[in-house]
């Protein structure tokens, strides 16, 4: 049915979406970091939480809402919008943050 055909390609490109995020994002953010020179106790600090959950988070053991993202672009000194072209490289020069 097409409700399930919709959904199915929803939950597969969500799946996609996790395994973009992991492989590329999140390495992609940690470089970052480490070129900022900021340990992950230093990070933590700035953002107000655990170093745990830094870790967490850059081992991709956890999820991240896009206003921790947003934050942490800030605080790192990264462009936010550069970061999440690595999750749709087919659209790179085409996305303008506003």
């Amino acid at each position: 049915s097409p409700a399930y055909l919709s959904m199915t390609l929803t939950h597969n490109s969500l799946i996609y979406m996790d395994d973009l995020i992991t492989t590329k994002l999140i390495p992609w953010i940690d470089a970052k970091r480490q070129a900022a020179g900021l340990s992950q106790a230093q990070l933590a600090a700035a953002l107000g939480c655990t170093q745990s959950r830094v870790s967490q988070l850059l081992g991709g053991d956890t999820t991240i809402s896009l206003r921790q993202y947003d934050t942490l672009s800030r605080v790192v000194g990264f462009d936010a919008a550069e970061g999440l072209q690595l999750l749709h490289p087919e659209r790179r020069g085409r996305c303008r943050a506003r």
